[in-house]
Formats: C-alpha cells, sequence, structure tokens
C-alpha cells in the first residue's frame, strides 16, 4: 500500500475519467498502474523505491502492460513520450514516436 499527498482529484487521460480523489490530502492505494501514473505526476509519497529504479523503467512497465502501440493515436503516443522525457515529439510522424517508444 503507497500513501500519496495531494489535494483534490487526478483525472485518468486515457480513460477519461477520475484517477484517485484525495481525502484529507492523501490517498492509498496498491494499484499498480495508479500507483506509476502518481509517481510519474512528481506527487509525494511514502513508497520506497530502489536506488536504480528510474522514470524511464516505470514507463516501460507501463507500457508493457498496455495494447500495442499501434493501436495508439498520435495524441496518446505524445503524451507517453513526453512523460518518458523526450523533446521534439511535435515534429515526429507515428512511426517515429513508436520507434522513439520503443527504443526506451
Amino acid at each position: 500500500m503507497v500513501t500519496f499527498k495531494g489535494n483534490g482529484v487526478v483525472w485518468d487521460k486515457e480513460r477519461n475519467k477520475v484517477l484517485c480523489s484525495f481525502r484529507n490530502g492523501e490517498f492509498k492505494t496498491d494499484d499498480k498502474r495508479v500507483i506509476d501514473i502518481l509517481l510519474k505526476g512528481g506527487y509525494e509519497h511514502d513508497a520506497v523505491l530502489e536506488e536504480e529504479t528510474k522514470e524511464e523503467e516505470i514507463i516501460e512497465e507501463v507500457i508493457e502492460e498496455k495494447e500495442d502501440l499501434t493501436e495508439k493515436t498520435v495524441s496518446e503516443l505524445r503524451e507517453i513520450a513526453k512523460t518518458a522525457g523526450h523533446t521534439g515529439i511535435y515534429r515526429k510522424t507515428k512511426e517515429e514516436l513508436i520507434s522513439m517508444l520503443e527504443g526506451d
């Protein structure tokens, strides 16, 4: 179980619904997908992460859990690439974005 600190709600862009709501400034979950999204979002947490765990590794796990990247829209691919820290993503084609993400 990981406890995150924050206020209000966090929107799940992928599923177009509320991802979580903070109550009294906290939200607790053991859902790996929610944890990954909140970690990538920079929310304060009480999770103990191994030093070698990097944002790229977390993003790679999220990508592996998702359906084939070719089924994503260009906007979805850009969002994943942006989260992974890539730049120049708005000039890339869908194929270039997929190649970039698969190379992570």
